[in-house]
């Protein structure tokens, strides 16, 4: 008999993993992707495994840069050899090296700011920096929709120091064409992915660094072993508002619900793992740097806002599915 039971139960589990693995691939496809299914189906949705936290998403500590009073050195981390290419729109995150402290940029009041950022070009213009954090910043570059392919210019970052030369350093810049969209740019193949909640007692909450602020993180995806794993907060306040009017009228529509906004969030971080993916290489990966962290924690709670309004409507509706 118990056998039997454990038997039904895993068929049970499969069925609603092929489900939920085929209404994502459905919604992807809605959003213009081409969902290919040759990789990967999606596994079910549990508790992880009691594992030893291995840093975000797997990320390499960057090399520490010795800091020093006064600075001697600034750089763009650019290939000196190649101009820094923008097609019109674009915009660029180029990053920074220096071994100057922290305290000689503040990029809310760059006329306090001990660097000062020069570009040159027909629509071309700095759009601000990051914060300057161990050595590290970001400057943004925008290229308007006015410049035209063949445009050039250059960026130049200086550095001054009370009493002593200026650091500086630069790079050219060229316009080009606006890529032709590719059409693997619009393809995703779908990765085996697990989807687990996580409360603010839980150890996955301490492990994955989350603050306190259950307001400010909604979800979180990392790689374990060829498997995407998206966390989401149990405690997000658009999601718990909502589970918790439903589960005093109805535990099965709570259930629906939940799982319409799994389903959301889990279309969501797909979408943001491609792009992540594809855009790898570009000079504006960053992976050093909190504040794009914060971009995407906030990008993240927008999205969950979102999820728990689409889920809401969708099991109102007569024509929604059901899991």
């Amino acid at each position: 008999m118990y056998a039997t039971n454990e038997r039904t139960l895993k068929e049970r589990d499969e069925s609603a993993t092929q489900t939920m693995r085929q209404e994502v691939a459905r919604l992807l496809r809605l959003q213009g992707f081409e969902v290919s299914p040759a990789m990967g189906a999606v596994a079910g949705k549990g508790e992880a495994e009691d594992r030893p936290g291995r840093g975000k998403r797997g990320r390499r500590k960057p090399i520490p840069i010795e800091l020093h009073e006064p600075p001697t050195f600034v750089r763009l981390v650019w290939t000196a050899e190649e101009p820094i290419m923008l097609y019109p729109s674009q915009r660029r995150y180029i990053r920074v090296e220096t071994d100057a402290h922290s305290r000689h940029h503040d990029p809310t009041a760059p006329e306090k700011s001990h660097f000062n950022f020069v570009i040159s070009g027909p629509g071309l213009r700095v759009a601000g920096t990051t914060t300057l954090q161990g050595g590290r910043m970001r400057v943004m570059v925008d290229c308007s929709d006015t410049s035209k392919p063949g445009d050039t210019g250059e960026l130049r970052v200086e550095l001054s120091r009370t009493g002593q030369s200026l650091l500086h350093d630069s790079r050219s810049i060229t316009v080009i064409q606006r890529p032709a969209a590719k059409e693997a740019a619009q393809k995703i193949v779908m990765p085996q992915f697990r989807i687990v909640p996580v409360e603010p007692e839980s150890p996955d909450w301490l492990r994955l660094d989350w603050p306190d602020d259950t307001a400010v993180i909604a979800s979180d995806a990392e790689h374990d072993e060829g498997v995407l794993v998206i966390y989401y907060s149990t405690a997000f306040p658009k999601y718990m508002h909502a589970i918790k009017q439903l589960e005093r009228r109805d535990t099965t529509t709570a259930a629906s619900f939940t799982r319409r906004y799994e389903i959301w969030l889990a279309v969501h971080s797909l979408i943001l793992d491609e792009d992540k993916s594809a855009h790898q290489g570009e000079a504006h990966t960053g992976i050093q740097d909190k504040q794009l962290e914060e971009i995407e924690q906030a990008e993240r709670c927008r999205m969950a806002i979102v999820a728990a309004m689409v889920a809401a409507r969708e099991i109102q509706s007569p024509e929604a599915s059901d899991d």
